[in-house]
């Protein structure tokens, strides 16, 4: 169950990664390495909230009808009451008998839908705030062999491990630059109304 979680999370994160990507026309598939699909999963933690939140939800609506199957002459006894009705739905639209599918596989494919379902509205509603309305991490990069910063400040989409993604809020534009070309990387900390540069830990050489 470990092994299959830990697969799940880093699909959700991979496919995450494609629609959140897309939303600045950047084909992220061919800046990964084989090493960024393992861990894809780990760098959101959102990814493991949405798997929980959409695999309680489905639990919550499928048990009733799990635990009828596994109880049936107690739930006849409880549908004789006004709450054991609603619990208990005698409606098709609510029981898995009929459809030829077993309450666990329904309840299996049920989460996996909603939880990619979920993951990509997340993560488009998460590019669109970075694209349309300047949220994100701002941060001054230098390149290697330059003497200052590069003009402007890029918004730091996240990162491969040969590659740093940023977009340009300015000129609009999305960007992936190779980890071995960039020397510094300075996140923008804004305090009250000013703002400072802190260089990023472990950003020399990045």
């Amino acid at each position: 169950m470990i092994t299959t979680a830990y697969v799940l999370v880093s699909f959700i994160g991979v496919w995450a990664n494609f629609w959140f990507y897309r939303q600045f026309g950047l084909p992220i598939m061919e800046y990964m390495q084989g090493g960024d699909y393992l861990v894809a999963g780990l760098r959101e933690p959102a990814y493991a909230a949405i798997l929980l939140i959409m695999l309680a939800v489905v639990l919550l609506i499928s048990w009733p009808d799990i635990w009828r199957r596994k109880h049936p002459a107690r739930v006849e006894q409880l549908r004789r009451r006004w709450w054991g009705r609603l619990v208990f739905p005698s409606s098709r639209w609510f029981r898995w008998e009929g459809t030829g599918v077993s309450p666990e596989t329904g309840v299996a494919a049920t989460a996996f839908i909603s939880i990619v379902l979920g993951a990509c509205v997340y993560m488009q509603t998460k590019a669109a705030l970075i694209r349309d309305n300047g949220a994100g991490s701002p941060v001054q990069v230098t390149l290697l062999g330059d003497a200052g910063p590069m003009a402007g400040q890029a918004r730091l989409l996240g990162t491969s491990s040969a590659f740093v993604f940023l977009w340009w809020p300015e000129q609009r534009r999305a960007e992936a630059v190779p980890i071995t070309s960039v020397r510094q990387m300075r996140m923008m900390v804004r305090k009250s109304t000013t703002v400072e540069a802190v260089p990023l830990e472990g950003a020399t050489g990045r």
